[in-house]
């Protein structure tokens, strides 16, 4: 290995450390841990003041008791142990359970205003106090209102949860800064004044800076790849239907797709098998006998693999040094020994809107069930003047006001835009051809990879991490500019295809530079192929020990 390679690599921040279960049962590490959480603005489960440590504590001890009992009993597998932060909109009906005494502690610890609205004080599903989204009177049993990503991860493998993510109000968002709760925009760990990227900045903060080995979220439309490029790290989305929803709040059903991020490749793998090897009964859309009947795909043979190179993603918003790390990217690829080929995916430039209106559309059908008295918090207030006898307010009133006060600026412009291309007026002219246009960049992608590609390489983000808005985005230009920050992520979303964010390091770049990642895009249910990939291209270490 000479030194002018270009690594792919997961980044390592100022002041990193590597936190595990033990290590955090000492009261100085566990002090400097929540003070780092506290630094990015990336948990929502302790209060600004550090509220809820002792509960905390109680947990790690346990877990790394119960930890220590199957390692003894050689039952660890590898992700027994690791430190998982999972983002705000997946605990669903586990919320109650995780770490309960620490949130409990933490909404205490919060100041709230009158009139502000009391789901911002509470860190819960979907990062806008949604909750859980059990009808009136429905009880909690058991498992039912876990969440799949509970379930699997920290029931069955014995991952220890260390917290509530950080995250744009229920995922709406690309540079963390929508955070409905008393945190504020979560900080990227490289530069304070740079966003860790959305909408989960959150998970990405916390694995890049070292608070957890781990990080899983939501990518609807690149919520996880695009703050893993922003933080220097591997994030993966699957399939859609690889993983169950279960659990996940849900924002635009037909795109939304649990993902992860993690410091090393090679624990991208283990989290799938976790998440997919099993069919769950409780998500319709959760396709079962998703991994092939052998436990492990056949090795990586460069020579025998081709990645294309879509000349369409080649946007005048790539920033040079986005366009440099992606040259760089393909140059390495090639020394490796992977064919490359240009290839042409014509209509990925409809991609874009058609994802915003579908996206709005589905996120305008899914919210409306948050009125304050079915699903949701209510107003501070607005429930006791609701049911005053002597209050003139009728339902639809009270609806009115907890809706337009309770949803951030961002989740109410998306559900207005949803609301009007749903509208009989506009649903031939927009949601129909936003169908249409899906149906055209699913079927470039297949005769691309029908034509003998394997994965295609693309930038993930046009620019690196963008600089922390100062107050709320509400300019138009502004807006548009966050939202053609997706333009790379989209394509592989609206098609349901698999794709990795894929850190790069590349000789040469200015020391205190902000991360710079790549995007590879797999084939149908190629999910395996793809991890097996990352793993092979990983330069970083940690090959699951």
């Amino acid at each position: 290995m000479h030194a002018a390679r270009t690594l792919f690599r997961s980044w390592t921040p100022p002041r990193f450390h590597a936190y595990t279960v033990a290590s955090l049962l000492r009261p100085a590490n566990l002090a400097a841990w929540m003070d780092r959480q506290q630094e990015l603005c990336a948990s929502l489960s302790l209060g600004p003041s550090g509220a809820g440590a002792g509960a905390l504590v109680e947990l790690l001890t346990q877990h790394a008791v119960e930890a220590q009992q199957r390692q003894h009993q050689h039952r660890r597998g590898v992700l027994d142990g690791r430190l998982v932060f999972l983002k705000d909109n997946l605990l669903g009906g586990a919320a109650s359970r995780m770490l309960p005494a620490v949130r409990e502690q933490a909404v205490n610890a919060v100041t709230v205003s009158p009139g502000q609205d009391r789901r911002r004080q509470t860190p819960s599903c979907g990062g806008s106090g949604g909750g859980t989204e059990r009808g009136p009177g429905e009880e909690d049993d058991g498992d039912r209102h876990c969440g799949w990503v509970w379930r699997q991860l920290v029931q069955q493998q014995g991952m220890v949860p260390c917290g509530s993510a950080n995250m744009d109000e229920f995922g709406m968002g690309g540079d963390g800064s929508r955070s409905p709760g008393w945190r504020g925009p979560t900080v990227n760990p490289f530069h304070a004044g740079y966003s860790a990227g959305g909408s989960s900045g959150g998970i990405a903060a916390a694995v890049a800076s070292g608070c957890a080995e781990i990080g899983v979220g939501s990518d609807t439309g690149g919520s996880v790849r695009q703050p893993a490029a922003s933080c220097g790290l591997w994030g993966f989305k699957p399939s859609y239907g690889a993983v169950s929803r279960h659990g996940l709040t849900a924002y635009a059903s037909s795109l939304d797709c649990v993902g992860w991020v993690a410091r090393h490749a090679s624990l991208l793998e283990p989290v799938f098998r976790a998440l997919a090897t099993h069919r769950d009964p409780l998500d319709p859309t959760h396709q079962g006998g998703w991994l092939p009947e052998h436990p492990q795909p056949p090795p990586v043979v460069p020579e025998s693999r081709v990645v294309g190179i879509p000349i369409e993603y080649s946007v005048e918003e790539l920033s040079p040094a986005v366009r440099a790390a992606w040259e760089a990217a393909l140059q390495e690829l090639q020394q490796r020994g992977f064919r490359t080929v240009e290839v042409s995916l014509p209509h990925t430039a409809l991609a874009l809107p058609s994802y915003y209106v579908i996206a709005c559309a589905e996120a305008s059908s899914n919210l409306s069930r948050y009125d304050g008295s079915h699903c949701g918090s209510t107003l501070s207030g607005w429930s006791a003047l609701a049911h005053d006898p002597g209050n003139e307010m009728d339902f639809r009133e009270f609806e009115e006001l907890n809706r337009s006060r309770g949803f951030g600026v961002e989740v109410l412009r998306r559900i207005l835009t949803g609301t009007s291309v749903l509208s009989l007026d506009s649903y031939e002219r927009f949601f129909k051809q936003a169908q249409i246009a899906r149906h055209l960049v699913a079927r470039d992608f297949m005769h691309c990879f029908d034509s003998g590609v394997d994965f295609l390489l693309t930038p993930v983000v046009p620019q690196p991490a963008l600089p922390l808005p100062q107050g709320e985005c509400s300019s138009t230009g502004s807006v548009t500019r966050l939202y053609e920050f997706d333009c790379c992520t989209v394509p592989a979303s609206l098609a349901g295809l698999p794709a990795i964010s894929v850190p790069v390091q590349v000789h040469g770049a200015q020391d205190g530079a902000l991360p710079l990642g790549v995007q590879l895009i797999g084939r149908p249910r190629g999910d395996l192929d793809l991890l097996q990939l990352a793993c092979f291209l990983d330069d970083g270490g940690d090959r699951g020990e």
